[in-house]
């Protein structure tokens, strides 16, 4: 579990990580992207505008600078200066909070002293807020478009898949990567095997240290979720059998003969095992959970409970089980 939990730790720091320096590389791609978007909703503005800019009264500017602005979201405020750029009439889609903050005074107030006057599309903060503007010169009036930063949907949907995909795959990489990298460096080696089955005393101390585990796994399981008795089962792969080792129930861990005669030779159970599926019985109050290890049976943990056995303490008794494959004396 240890192992499983430092994989997808290792994971997630590796796809952040990952995610920082994508938006790095594609910071340029984005912000060139949303300069085009800009462009061409500024050609679609100045095209409803070009008459009024060309020679209009003021009164018929004022009134098609609202019928463009109010058809379009990115806009935030505009307006119409005479050519001394004396501020004449706006029309502002900028929110209760922003005015709140002034922006509006602020925007007015650039129009005057000509800090607006860019016949390109440039960028400049009101306050932490980005905003990008625009002078429109006419014959008579001159109009100031000041549009809100706001990616376009289309550019949005595009991160985010993209997003998406790289997560996934340096997620999956990294887990696969250092999960089985960590398994293989386990001191699992068969030539430190041979020595151990070889030490009595190490294969005790190995012994007495797996009793441990057991019954503290049973013990806090019993607690949880008030379950009777357990028992686990060792899978004997040349005779296709269960064979009982440990017993546990109020408290107490027995071990078992593993010659006794209850050892269970049941194909339909070994079977299903096999595939990591539980094996619900007695109406739902037992359940065999298989103990597997890279796809590799190694037993079986019986359950037995009073009350129906949930899918919540399936998942449950799962979990305990992986616990117990990986700390198994093999």
């Amino acid at each position: 579990m240890n192992n499983l939990f430092k994989s997808i730790s290792v994971s997630v720091i590796s796809s952040c990580a990952a995610i920082i320096v994508f938006f790095f590389i594609r910071a340029d791609y984005i912000h060139e992207t949303y300069m085009t978007h800009l462009s061409s909703l500024n050609q679609s503005l100045v095209s409803e505008l070009k008459p009024f800019l060309e020679g209009k009264t003021k009164d018929e500017a004022e009134s098609a600078l609202k019928s463009a602005a109010s058809s379009k979201k990115e806009v935030a405020f505009i307006a119409l200066a005479d050519m001394q750029n004396n501020y004449l009439g706006g029309f502002s889609g900028l929110t209760q909070k922003e005015i709140n903050n002034g922006f509006s005074d602020l925007i007015i107030s650039d129009i005057k002293n000509g800090k607006l006057s860019a016949s390109k599309v440039e960028s400049k903060y009101y306050g932490s807020e980005k905003f990008y503007y625009i002078k429109l010169k006419g014959v008579k009036f001159a109009f100031f478009v000041v549009y809100r930063y706001k990616l376009p949907a289309k550019l949005i949907t595009e991160i985010i898949i993209e997003t998406s995909i790289i997560l996934l795959i340096i997620f999956i990489s990294a887990f696969s990567f250092f999960y089985f990298f960590k398994k293989s460096a386990q001191p699992t080696a068969e030539s430190e095997s041979s020595v151990l089955r070889e030490n009595p005393k190490e294969t005790q101390r190995r012994t007495n240290s797996f009793e441990k585990l057991l019954a503290k796994t049973f013990s806090e399981a019993s607690q949880n979720h008030s379950f009777e008795s357990f028992a686990y089962y060792h899978y004997d792969k040349e005779n296709l059998n269960l064979i009982k080792k440990y017993f546990y129930t109020s408290g107490i861990l027995s071990k078992l003969d593993q010659n006794q005669p209850e050892a269970e030779k049941r194909k339909e159970i070994i079977s299903e095992l096999k595939k990591g599926s539980p094996i619900i019985k007695a109406r739902s109050k037992n359940a065999y959970i298989a103990v597997i290890e890279n796809k590799n049976l190694l037993g079986a943990v019986l359950v037995t409970k009073n009350k129906t056995i949930t899918g919540t303490e399936i998942s449950y008794l799962k979990n305990i089980c992986r616990d117990i494959a990986y700390n198994i004396i093999k």
